[in-house]
């Protein structure tokens, strides 16, 4: 059989395979040059043979439709938190100590801020707070001093916390296991019992005495223990210069009398520069109590009707004579 001859059939799938195959690689045409087909005697249904003649392939452009490819999405951005500000994360990390909701928590005010530390008052106590890997944290706070080996893992600023010592402190004289206690001498000011009107100002002093075996320094602090503080502070510095044993002291604290009557009292003790608190020899506190009531003349007024107490009325006395009274009680 001549090799030149193919059946129709198989001229026609080797075209069909041709062009599948030109498409797949992405050629842009298929064209047949010359084509010369003689059948000589053929049946048009069974034809024996198909005389083919120099088959040129070759390839030119075809209308294919254009491919659109679809451009690249820009990325999408990252969310960005919120910015807020100082103050409010401050609150945050404050509502979350106290396990109150944020929203709740507003009785705070940041009175000093570093950026790092930051110090402030909180229902009528103090807040020390510190940024550690960009968040704000809640490091102490309260009514009494604070710990000063938790303060000083944080670095704050030596004007954050005055009552804890610092590197250019005056160092104690206190020999090794001394002591540190005071011993009560008198009330300055305002003893227990003393009348006062509802929401009037007041100094209460009381006079101590260093009986221990350290020197009281500048890192000395009077510390609020418990009780009802009346306005006074959380913690104050014991003494400007230093108190050696044996020495008395004069402390005073600026107070005010609560706006409702009854009876109050304050407890105070003492901290050294290592934050141990400390009392009086016989481990109590000092106090400072007072009753208030609407005014001082319905207190002598009420007093005229205790029958504890005499009633006295001087009604003449002479000129260079003298009286002498005596009450029963």
């Amino acid at each position: 059989m001549n090799t030149k001859k193919l059946s129709v059939n198989m001229l026609i799938a080797l075209s069909l395979l041709i062009l599948v195959m030109l498409g797949l690689v992405g050629c842009d045409a298929l064209e047949v040059r010359t084509v010369e087909a003689k059948a000589e005697g053929a049946n048009p249904v069974d034809t024996e043979a198909i005389e083919v003649n120099d088959i040129e392939i070759g390839i030119e452009p075809t209308d294919s439709p254009e491919v659109l490819v679809p451009t690249e999405q820009p990325p999408s951005l990252p969310e960005v938190a919120p910015i807020i500000s100082d103050d409010e994360a401050i609150r945050a990390a404050l509502a979350a100590h106290f396990g109150m909701d944020v929203s709740e928590f507003y009785h705070f005010e940041v009175n000093e801020n570093t950026g790092m530390h930051a110090k402030g008052g909180v229902d009528n106590g103090y807040f020390l707070v510190a940024k550690v890997d960009g968040q704000w944290v809640f490091v102490d706070g309260g009514h009494a001093a604070p710990d000063c080996n938790k303060v000083a893992q944080y670095g704050f600023p030596a004007t954050m916390v005055q009552w804890c010592p610092t590197g250019g402190s005056n160092a104690p004289d206190c020999p090794r296991n001394g002591t540190t206690v005071a011993t009560f001498i008198a009330d300055v000011t305002y003893p227990d019992g003393s009348i006062l009107s509802p929401g009037s100002s007041f100094t209460k002093t009381w006079r101590i005495k260093n009986v221990g075996t350290c020197t009281w320094n500048s890192d000395y602090q009077l510390v609020f223990d418990n009780g009802d503080s009346m306005g006074g502070p959380s913690y104050q510095r014991l003494t400007d210069s230093h108190v050696a044993p044996g020495e008395t002291l004069d402390v005073s604290v600026e107070m005010i009398a609560p706006g409702t009557l009854g009876t109050y009292r304050g407890n105070w003790k003492f901290q050294d520069l290592y934050g141990n608190i400390f009392g009086l020899t016989t481990g109590n506190p000092i106090w400072v109590e007072i009753e208030v009531v609407r005014n001082k003349s319905d207190q002598a007024e009420n007093a005229s009707t205790n029958s504890e107490y005499p009633t006295i009325r001087i009604t003449d006395v002479d000129e260079d004579r003298n009286v002498t009274i005596t009450g029963a009680n």
